[in-house]
């Protein structure tokens, strides 16, 4: 029997990768990420230690929002996430600020963030950032100072990833 040649073609290709190029390929279902994805999933961003260690109200925006900053650096190196996705959570903690019973909307952010990673439309880092801030509001005592640095902290993240995702599509 005489083989077509989309066959040939597949073969020739087949035979012009490497065994391990062939495991990724044919066992790509999102387990296999390459190093980068890696590294950066497994790493500890700055910003999230922050995050943890201080309390939302005490954090130096100076310090982390600047040129070079964690922020910058978090929005940089995250992965796996469109616009619309940090721009539909932005809309909502921007919302809470105009609210007066912001705290009883804020607690819906967290099951909102979870939901959308569930869906696989956001990284494991954004949901982490979110629930971080979220928990560092309902720890503050100050709570419109914390929302305003919260929202801040999501401005200035929207506004790096947008520089560096849109710099990537280029």
């Amino acid at each position: 029997m005489k083989k077509s040649w989309k066959n040939k073609i597949k073969q020739k290709q087949h035979h012009n990768t490497t065994h391990f190029e062939r495991g990724n390929k044919e066992n790509n279902r999102g387990e296999n990420m390459n190093y980068n994805q890696q590294h950066n999933r497994n790493r500890e961003y700055e910003l999230l230690k922050i995050l943890k260690e201080k309390k939302l109200e005490d954090i130096e925006l100076k310090n982390i929002a600047g040129d070079k900053g964690d922020i910058e650096q978090f929005a940089k190196k995250i992965d796996g996430i469109e616009t619309n996705q940090i721009r539909n959570f932005f809309d909502k903690i921007k919302k809470l600020e105009k609210d007066k019973d912001f705290e009883n909307k804020l607690i819906l952010l967290v099951p909102n963030i979870k939901y959308a990673k569930a869906r696989k439309l956001v990284p494991n880092e954004f949901v982490e950032l979110i629930i971080l801030l979220v928990e560092g509001l309902q720890k503050s005592t100050d709570k419109k100072n914390a929302l305003k640095k919260m929202v801040t902290i999501m401005t200035v993240f929207v506004a790096y990833h947008k520089y560096y995702y849109s710099k990537k599509q280029r």
